[in-house]
């Protein structure tokens, strides 16, 4: 309660007139992503001393699922994503730093080998927050050289898309979900870049009813050359309701894969079984159990 309490502190620090100026600041600077990993660390550091439930069940998980994760194993492209994988997956386990793989925070979506880019291109964010990936992506075309067709900007929370709107205006931008089919869902609110599905009603965060969408189903989302999902939890889901668009048009995906362990072995497989010939990669992008990215090309 304390650390959300702080966040939205700093979400109406950053909203205001003059705050703005000193959040943009601050986050170049690396201060929200430094505090996040001190946060991080420290939480993980106690889980390593004290074995507790979750680990207790990520045990019995990869146990029961090693079939599944040496099958994962194989499909990934090159060795240092082996690697990364095995290493996770144990980290998930143990939460001992001793084992986690090198992170690049840096290169996280775009500053991998394993893309290349066209003209055109038709970029989906799913999860777009303000807009940081998305300036990210535009910062890596300018650099190839190459143009974008479009970007489209999926963002359930209110605020978040207010900052979209403004930082950038030349994206289209739709409030809410991606999901396997249309429905009305409870989304937590408030919360910046952790939005997410409420499946049981919490007292201490604010929920609203947000319409969640198959993207298959949305016309702008069919063109897809180049899609991103960071949506806490929600990406398999997201990923069945945009089951024809990967079928058909065979996208680069960055998509996270951190949120559940079964996240970590579903998505690869789900993936595989919809497009045979993709290539997959995974990369590790903090020293913490977050931001473990599966990448796939053809």
């Amino acid at each position: 309660m304390f650390f959300y309490k702080m966040y939205k502190f700093a979400l109406w620090l950053k909203d205001s007139s003059w705050g703005g100026v000193i959040y943009s600041a601050l986050d170049m600077l690396g201060v929200r992503i430094a505090i996040g990993r001190i946060r991080n660390y420290i939480l993980n550091h106690k889980k390593q001393q004290n074995v507790t439930k979750e680990m207790r069940q990520s045990r019995k998980y990869f146990l029961e699922k090693k079939e599944q994760v040496k099958q994962i194993i194989k499909l990934l492209s090159d060795e240092r994503s082996k690697d990364c994988y095995s290493r996770m997956v144990k980290f998930r386990c143990t939460y001992d730093h001793k084992v986690l793989p090198k992170n690049s925070y840096r290169s996280q979506y775009f500053g991998n080998t394993y893309f290349s880019y066209q003209d055109d291109e038709v970029f989906v964010d799913c999860g777009a927050f303000d807009g940081d990936t998305v300036k990210k992506f535009k910062k890596k075309m300018r650099k190839e050289g190459k143009t974008y067709k479009q970007i489209i900007a999926v963002e359930v929370d209110r605020r978040n898309c207010k900052n979209l709107s403004r930082n950038h205006p030349d994206c289209l931008i739709i409030r809410g979900g991606a999901w396997d089919k249309k429905e009305v869902l409870q989304f937590s609110t408030g919360q910046g870049e952790n939005c997410q599905v409420q499946y049981e009603q919490s007292r201490d965060l604010p929920t609203e009813k947000i319409r969640a969408y198959a993207l298959d189903k949305i016309a702008a989302c069919r063109h897809a050359t180049f899609i991103k999902m960071d949506i806490e939890g929600a990406e398999q889901y997201a990923l069945r309701g945009f089951r024809h668009t990967i079928q058909t048009n065979k996208p680069k995906l960055a998509i996270s894969i951190y949120h559940s362990d079964s996240d970590m072995i579903e998505i690869p497989l789900m993936l595989k079984e919809m497009v045979p010939s993709y290539k997959f990669y995974v990369m590790q992008h903090t020293n913490t159990a977050c931001d473990t990215v599966l990448y796939a090309t053809v």
